[in-house]
């Protein structure tokens, strides 16, 4: 009879042992969204990567044209040295933004690589042109409501409050 019914010093252990829990479970939600958002971003990089490659090789091929249309010029004698020189110039600062291009793209899929643990063995490919994406239902207040249920910072700061 002189038992209490209710522990309170131990339901209150209980309580924070099972806050503790669930903020270690938003944590590990946390720490999972945190990588596959590193992921997507370097993802991107290489994508973004590779279209600069591309840009940087079609504008050494455009100036290595004018730079032979020059050369052309000046034996015809329609031409100026200067016009000449001043096409080997971009042309050579074509090259080193062509050869800084792949530099990246390099980097970029070593850092991919390595967030994913494995070896890339073929092209990385952007999504199709022509996809079409889903249409997105809901107003803005639902999305936030999403957003404020889904946000693990939230949850564990509001569980660090109780």
């Amino acid at each position: 009879m002189e038992q209490p019914l209710v522990d309170m010093e131990k339901a209150s252990i209980a309580m924070r042992g099972m806050a503790e829990r669930k903020m270690s479970i938003l944590q590990i939600k946390k720490a999972y969204e945190k990588l596959f958002l590193r992921v997507h971003n370097r993802y991107y990089a290489v994508l973004s990567a590779q279209e600069n490659l591309r840009l940087a090789r079609n504008e050494s091929v455009s100036l290595r044209q004018q730079l032979d249309r020059a050369k052309e010029k000046l034996t015809l004698g329609f031409g100026t040295i200067t016009d000449q020189q001043n096409a080997e110039a971009r042309y050579s600062l074509s090259l080193a933004a062509e050869i800084s291009s792949k530099t990246e793209l390099d980097n970029s899929l070593k850092a991919l690589e390595e967030i994913i643990d494995q070896e890339l063995v073929e092209e990385i490919e952007d999504l199709d042109p022509d996809m079409i994406l889903p249409q997105i239902s809901g107003d803005k207040n639902y999305w936030l409501d999403i957003a404020e249920l889904n946000n693990t910072d939230l949850g564990v700061k509001r569980l660090q409050v109780e």
